[in-house]
């Protein structure tokens, strides 16, 4: 799996993706001392990348006519590509690490519940995954707000860690926020109400910190 993820991020393009585009020019404005939020800025992010349009483009079209030129996802989206910027690496080589963490997860969940031979077999979708290994180029980040949900589940029961975890997940992209209500039940009917409160306190401390700037 590791190999035909680093394949398809050798053969990728630079920007597959509309939202590669934005996100690593978010990060050129952000080091350029500018808001990577207001649409004006970010408006002219294709034509900085030189961003080819054809018929089969990778963007995102608006029910109302055009396409989406605008950055709509939390700050670590974009923040996280300022070591390719600075660089000048391709945005997908920042997120291969975070591909290649969810199956060790799944791996080292499965090796403490049932041993190591059992947990092998946890990791065999993975190889069938064509799909999964297509991401190598895509340069999304659901790979990274996944990996880092996952490891928060992985230290529940270490609340602050798993809250700064999670704040981290959730400074990616909003879909995290839908796992909330079943994390707090579980935290509170396991742990109590004050390992909950912690929990809620880092994840809030993180997720502001790193987005209250914008």
């Amino acid at each position: 799996m590791g190999f035909l993820l680093y394949s398809f991020y050798i053969i990728s393009p630079a920007f597959p993706t509309d939202e590669s585009v934005f996100d690593m020019y978010g990060a050129h404005l952000f080091l350029s001392g500018m808001n990577p939020y207001d649409p004006s800025l970010m408006a002219g992010s294709f034509s900085f990348y030189n961003f080819q349009f054809g018929a089969f483009d990778p963007i995102t079209p608006l029910t109302t006519g055009g396409y989406v030129q605008s950055l709509t996802y939390p700050a670590l989206s974009f923040l996280i590509f300022i070591p390719a910027v600075l660089l000048h690496l391709k945005a997908s080589l920042i997120m291969l690490p975070f591909l290649i963490a969810p199956i060790f997860i799944i791996w080292y969940r499965a090796w403490t519940k049932t041993g190591a031979y059992t947990a092998s077999f946890s990791i065999v979708p993975f190889l069938g995954l064509l799909l999964y290994a297509y991401q190598g180029g895509s340069a999304d980040t659901d790979a990274l707000w996944a990996s880092l949900l996952m490891l928060s589940y992985l230290v529940l029961p270490r609340s602050k860690s798993s809250g700064v975890l999670f704040g981290l997940s959730l400074s990616v992209k909003q879909l995290p926020i839908v796992a909330v209500p079943f994390l707090l039940y579980f935290i509170y009917r396991e742990y109590g109400t004050r390992k909950m409160f912690i929990w809620i306190s880092s994840a809030t401390v993180v997720f502001f910190a790193i987005n209250g700037y914008f």
